[in-house]
């Protein structure tokens, strides 16, 4: 018997809250932001490193 998903109101198994396609938008933005997040870290290591050196 299908059930509801959390976030787009799709048919879900009841195991499941949200669908798999849900499922993967939601890991990929959180990559995403991650990622975003690990280059911005290392941006502001470099500036931190050079404005020491001066």
């Amino acid at each position: 018997m299908p059930c509801i998903c959390a976030e787009c109101g799709g048919k879900t198994d009841c195991d499941s809250i949200i669908c798999i396609r849900c499922l993967v938008e939601i890991i990929e933005k959180v990559n995403l932001e991650n990622s975003q997040g690990e280059v911005l870290n290392e941006v502001q290591a470099r500036v931190m490193e050079q404005s020491l050196r001066r």
